[in-house]
């Protein structure tokens, strides 16, 4: 064999090795993607079973009408279990609210949209029906209708069409309840549980559970401020956004392995642990399950830096810039970087 033989012969031997050795490196990524996709699929999939099975134990727990409904006092044991039940249903909803809303919102807007949004129709006269103030948040009024905090109070007092929230007063109210408004969040949450188990999703689908939860966490602070705060009649609005926060690093943790198989994986999955770590000191800042009211006079837009200074100006500025996609080390930046290691679309 001749010399320019011989070094054509090595040349098509290296390049056959490299085609192998890439063709070995798209092999290996296409199975982390279908990997990570079944896992986070199951993931969401748990989060739906729980959703629907505290649904179901929420109306499991409501008293048996009798003539004179049923009250926190006289039925102090079964009011207790359907708070549990409900606080159960609310974490586990919190955790897919972004799949429920993006790919079912007909059945997100009878589950999860505001009293202040509900009233848009008009003062509902059968809050115990199955129509009008209905899901998650009209069920929440009911059972904590004794205790809601005076600032929740005193911002629905202002709405057209605001009713006092109150336990059943009768049998008609009490089987109304169980039969119809418990019964329809029962239905949804078991139409929503099967709706994702028949869907197909993509790497990118799955990713985006992640950094539009970034943007409901910051969206949920804006509620707040104009007292439009989740969980604000259990006094749980606070807890809202740790649930949801920990339901952001439970998903992340599935992406995780593949993002640090990636050239540059490394670095940028500790800048996604420094963002979940920021917003964790904010989140753990102040005691109790309720976010700390905002300052007097508070304005989204403009606040002052006294206001900023506030408890919750602090919750509200730390949210605010995680969620910013546009500027380098922010956690929603850096997710976003770390999808495109992958070749996934990550929604903000």
């Amino acid at each position: 064999m001749t010399r320019c033989s011989w070094a054509a012969a090595v040349g098509l031997l290296l390049l056959a090795a490299c085609n192998a050795d890439g063709n070995r490196a798209v092999l290996a990524d296409e199975a982390r993607d279908e990997e990570t996709v079944t896992a986070a699929k199951a993931l969401i999939q748990s989060r739906f079973d729980a959703f629907a099975a505290a649904t179901t134990a929420l109306r499991a727990a409501a008293p048996a009408p009798d003539h004179d409904g049923w009250n926190a006092k006289d039925d102090a044991g079964a009011v207790a279990a359907m708070r549990a039940a409900w606080l159960q249903a609310r974490a586990a909803y919190t955790s897919v609210e972004v799949p429920a809303s993006t790919l079912f919102p007909s059945i997100h807007a009878r589950v999860d949209i505001d009293y202040d949004d509900l009233l848009a129709a008009g003062r509902d006269a059968a809050p115990f029906d199955g129509h009008g103030v209905i899901g998650l948040q009209a069920v929440e009024r009911i059972l904590w209708s004794d205790v809601i905090p005076a600032n929740a109070t005193e911002h629905d007092q202002a709405l057209d069409g605001y009713a006092a929230p109150a336990f059943p007063a009768d049998q008609a109210e009490a089987t109304a309840l169980a039969s119809e408004l418990l019964a329809q969040l029962e239905a949804d949450a078991a139409a929503l549980r099967d709706g994702w188990r028949a869907t197909t999703i993509d790497a990118s689908t799955a990713y985006s559970t992640m950094t539009l939860a970034l943007q409901e966490q910051f969206g949920q602070l804006e509620e707040a401020g104009k007292g439009e705060g989740k969980s604000r009649y259990a006094g749980r609005s606070l807890a809202n956004l740790r649930d949801d926060l920990a339901a952001t690093e439970a998903m992340y943790a599935v992406f995780r392995p593949w993002i640090l198989a990636k050239s540059g994986g490394a670095h940028t999955d500790g800048e996604v642990a420094k963002g979940f770590a920021r917003l964790h000191v904010v989140h753990d800042t102040s005691t109790g399950d309720d976010l700390p009211l905002p300052p007097a006079g508070w304005r989204e837009a403009d606040p002052d830096s006294e206001m900023l200074a506030t408890p919750f100006g602090r919750l509200f500025t730390t949210a605010h810039e995680e969620a910013d996609p546009s500027t380098d080390g922010t956690l929603s930046f850096e997710m976003i970087e770390a999808a495109g290691l992958l070749g996934v679309t990550a929604a903000d």
